[in-house]
């Protein structure tokens, strides 16, 4: 029962987090009017378009989605170190993938919660 209020309270979070998450990321992509180049758009389809995804995915299955928003992150650190000109710098992409995290721990909680027989 404690666990499955645990679930329940962290995906809340998770959910209500990434909408808000989602709808600032959204509201910030409308100032460029200039096309991104190559290496731009790469970047772009991982944060914040794999953020976005994992974030939508992870309020229908939690542990898929808070995987695809962390690993997009991970991705999008070496693709800018690597082809963007040196690691991202100021907290602002980690804290917008944070949610991830608490998708993560939703669907690990939810898996032992079924694991253990209380579901």
């Amino acid at each position: 029962m404690a666990i499955d209020l645990i679930h329940r309270t962290v995906r809340a979070l998770a959910c209500c987090g990434s909408v808000v998450s989602i709808a600032l990321l959204v509201a910030g992509s409308f100032g460029n009017k200039n096309l991104p180049n190559l290496t731009e758009a790469v970047g772009l389809l991982l944060f914040p378009g794999g953020i976005v995804a994992g974030m939508m995915i992870g309020w229908r299955k939690e542990f898929i989605g808070g995987c695809i928003t962390l690993v997009s992150l991970l991705a999008f650190y070496v693709w800018c170190t690597f082809f963007g000109g040196g690691f991202p710098t100021g907290p602002y992409f980690f804290l917008f993938s944070l949610l991830g995290l608490l998708f993560l721990a939703a669907g690990t909680s939810l898996r032992a919660s079924t694991l253990g027989g209380t579901e």
